[in-house]
């Protein structure tokens, strides 16, 4: 009867609320979600209200395309960048599903005046996903929240918004919703989970992100090898047969989604071996030895290679210097400038790999306290795997192995990017080891009440020894970053670098004394679960929000649109009336858009055809030519169109006329430049390296001869032959020739024969490959009609393929939801 008593009035003195004694589980479940939309609204409040947008390079080069988007939304071929280009169009309603995503979103932020609201939304269902995937683990709704709200907020997350790395992000916000279907397998298959997790996987087909999905996918076969394996040891036959039924599904439906995106993931995979990523420059096969190319690639392929010693920027970001911030102070004349004070192994880094102090912790806690259970056990092994695969070259064992035997892996880049899977797992983790110090009050578990009580003491002994050694932290601090290679660069800003440091670390030791002692708390009675939820929560959204913010420069949406005013020397080029296509180049080094050294395919949003442009996966021919001659070449400019030439200096070059000077922009118009197609003279055989060394020594004239690989025979063409190009779209181009023998046509575009194919008279005809990576057709004598046109058979396949398989799960949806109708009035009838 005392000790009834007792807990009795301790539980009087209890403070806080008990918001699922409170409330039904149907408003609560409607509020969590209402909690991440605020949160997200909250941290963009700049992007909702106040016209503002991240200032990145790659969302003003995704800006660039909007013109062009909305003339050619389905477009198949990018003319503007490069020569030419593959692009892998849209097939619109007959992708439903992806169709009905796109319309959903358009339809919300369309409410908004800014269009940048749109990408946020993905942070939101990332949120959601991770909300289900906790609900489903029976954690509370307070858990579920802080999970959420944890996964969206992690810097290496929510930093894809502001970089402009979308793809990325979108295939990430998968990752949470496949280990959900992956455990309801585990215990039962259902049809509505079978179509639904198709869905899921055709998401993450649909971005694209082939280095992403390789992770996702990664992620799923440690889950069956390491479930297989632990039933086995088990003897568990019935947990055996489940998991071999869960991957049979899996296979079955990668298959459908695979298929369901065969039209873009075709294209892809045909483009590789025509691309930067897929083949080897032309003057690492001519130069270098195989074994010495070969460690060059694996170089390229792993210069952003984490390091053991950076995991110490998971508990204190700034331990590297943390990457981009803003700084303002007296070297800037209290200006706020934007700067990059890594100092790591890596080139650069824009942001720390910080997912917060207390969410690293309570995973931490969560593994320590819950091993013997099968999730943690298995998440462990997924973020050590991860870790060791990130580590790249600085720990070989793990990644040379996946490196040299995984298809695709030695195609990717930046080891360091597998960490996204890390930040994702330990929120989930963060949640385990919540619902943990939930059940130590619950069980009256004393051993798990004395290690909250010694982790919080360990803490704040720490905390008070970090707030006495205050200046040897910050000397110490300064002396590693001297150290590095970095260090003279960095000189000036060593105080304002150990400031953010010595920040770090007392915010960091603040936020997980706090925690835990408010955990020691609940434990012992003093406060209730909600409550310490409510706090864990300000206090994990404090924690990230405060290095998420560090990193973060906003430009108003009205100064991106006003870089995209047509400037004067463009207006000039206009003025010139053209009514045959051309190309231009500019040549300026000042970071001005459209430059050389910041292209952004500036010039694509007032769809003119650029000689230079920007990507990731450029056109192995282009890059050749890049490698081997440069942008700046008479013979080449000749040779392809290039018609007017934007310098910021004078220049005497044969043929061209000044048409435009207001000193910083000048226009040269090259009146030697030829049309995008015409006959040449004759053809003769050279080497892929001979024909660029002819071109960058300006040794011919690519009207009187073309040089390709092959033996052919031409006529040279009369005085009386003539090419008019009667139309010039992205994907065909209509031609009227005249020929007076077997003439050969030059088409100054990028050669990829796997898509473009050319016709005479509506007849098809063999395209050459000319001057290493140009178009060329035979034309018999005589008046013709000549075509071009793009036609991937893939795309026009696969777009049947989609549809037929989005009718059938529509109509599998359908049967589900009429069943359940019928089985719900039935049982009302009873």
């Amino acid at each position: 009867m005392t000790k009834n008593k007792k807990e009795k009035k301790n539980n009087n003195n209890i403070i806080g609320i008990n918001f699922e004694n409170k409330f039904s589980s149907k408003i609560l479940f409607i509020f969590s979600h209402f909690i991440i939309l605020l949160t997200v609204i909250i941290f963009f409040a700049p992007v909702y209200f106040s016209g503002k947008v991240p200032e990145s390079g790659d969302i003003i080069s995704i800006y660039a395309f909007q013109n062009y988007f909305k003339e050619s939304p389905n477009v198949l071929w990018n003319p503007y960048v490069f020569l030419g280009m593959p692009m892998f169009g849209n097939i619109g309603l007959a992708d439903f599903f992806i169709f009905s995503v796109q319309k959903i979103i358009f339809v919300v932020y369309n409410l908004f005046s800014n269009e940048y609201t749109s990408w946020t939304f993905y942070l939101i269902i990332l949120g959601f996903f991770n909300f289900y995937l906790m609900r489903y683990l029976k954690a509370s709704f307070i858990i579920s929240i802080i999970v959420a709200i944890a996964s969206m907020s992690s810097t290496g997350i929510i930093l894809l918004y502001f970089i402009g790395h979308v793809t990325k992000l979108l295939s990430l916000i998968v990752f949470p919703l496949v280990i959900y279907f992956l455990l309801r397998f585990n215990d039962k298959m259902k049809l509505l989970d079978v179509l639904l997790f198709i869905l899921t996987m055709h998401f993450l087909f649909s971005q694209w992100h082939v280095q992403i999905m390789f992770y996702i996918y990664l992620s799923v076969g440690i889950f069956y090898l390491y479930f297989f394996i632990r039933s086995l040891r088990l003897k568990d036959k019935i947990l055996t047969s489940n998991l071999l039924k869960s991957a049979g599904a899996f296979i079955i439906i990668s298959a459908i989604a695979l298929g369901m995106n065969y039209y873009k993931l075709k294209q892809i995979y045909d483009y590789t071996p025509y691309s930067t990523r897929g083949t080897k420059s032309i003057v690492d096969l001519q130069k270098k030895s195989p074994e010495k190319e070969q460690e060059d690639f694996y170089n390229y392929a792993t210069n952003w290679s984490f390091s053991p010693e950076e995991i110490s920027t998971f508990f204190f970001p700034s331990f590297y210097g943390y990457g981009n911030s803003t700084y303002s102070g007296s070297l800037s004349n209290n200006q706020e400038v934007k700067v990059n004070t890594y100092f790591g192994q890596m080139p650069f880094v824009d942001a720390a790999q910080y997912m917060g102090i207390v969410v690293l912790l309570l995973g931490l806690f969560a593994i320590v306290t819950r091993w013997k259970e099968p999730l943690i056990r298995y998440l462990t092994l997924l973020i050590f795997i991860c870790l060791v695969l990130s580590f790249g070259r600085t720990f070989p064992v793990l990644y040379n192995l996946f490196y040299d035997y995984f298809p695709f892996f030695n195609k990717f880049r930046a080891p360091v990017m597998i960490l996204n899977i890390v930040q994702l797992s330990f929120p989930i983790l963060a949640g385990l080891g919540l619902m943990k110090i939930f059940s130590i009050k619950n069980d009256n578990d004393i051993k798990g009440e004395i290690l909250l009580k010694r982790i919080a003491i360990v803490l704040s002994v720490l905390l008070a020894l970090a707030l006495f050694l205050n200046q040897a932290i910050v000397g110490w601090f300064i002396e590693r970053v001297a150290s590095s290679q970095k260090g003279d660069r960095l000189k000036q800003l060593y105080d304002y670098m150990s400031d953010m440091f010595a920040s770090d670390v007392y915010f960091s030791l603040i936020f997980c004394v706090g925690a835990f002692w408010l955990a020691y708390f609940y434990v012992k009675r003093k406060i209730t679960f909600d409550t310490l939820g409510i706090l864990v929560l300000v206090i994990v959204l404090i924690d990230l929000w405060r290095v998420d913010f560090r990193g973060i420069n906003y430009i108003d949406n009205t100064s991106i649109k006003q870089k995209f005013v047509m400037p004067k020397y463009l207006k000039a080029i206009e003025g010139e009336k053209n009514t045959a296509p051309y190309r231009l180049i500019n040549l300026k080094q000042d970071g001005t858009l459209g430059s050389l050294n910041q292209n952004n395919n500036y010039y694509v949003y007032f769809l003119m055809d650029d000689f230079y442009g920007y990507s990731g996966i450029k056109p192995r021919t282009y890059q050749d030519i890049m490698d081997v001659i440069g942008p700046a070449n008479i013979t080449l400019w000749r040779m392809l169109n290039v018609k007017y030439l934007i310098i910021d200096k004078e220049v005497n070059l044969p043929g061209f006329k000044q048409i435009f000077n207001n000193e910083k922009d000048i226009v040269y118009k090259n009146n030697n430049a030829l049309p995008r197609a015409y006959f040449v003279d004759s053809v003769a055989n050279a080497e892929p390296m001979e024909i660029l060394n002819l071109i960058k020594n300006n040794s011919f004239d690519p009207k009187k001869i073309a040089y390709l690989e092959e033996e052919v025979n031409i006529d040279k063409p009369a005085d009386s032959t003539y090419v008019v190009i009667k139309s010039y779209d992205d994907e065909n181009i209509n031609i009227d020739t005249r020929s007076t023998g077997n003439n050969m046509l030059f088409l100054g575009n990028t050669y990829y024969p796997i898509d473009w194919k050319a016709y005479i008279n509506e007849k098809p005809t063999t395209i050459y490959k000319l001057n290493h990576g140009f178009m060329g057709i035979i034309i018999p004598k005589g008046y013709h009609s000549i075509r071009f046109s793009v036609e991937p058979k893939s795309f026009f396949v696969g777009k049947y393929v989609t549809l037929s398989f989005n009718i059938l799960i529509f109509f599998g949806l359908g049967f589900i939801f009429f069943r359940r109708k019928i089985n719900i009035t039935e049982s009302t009838s009873s």
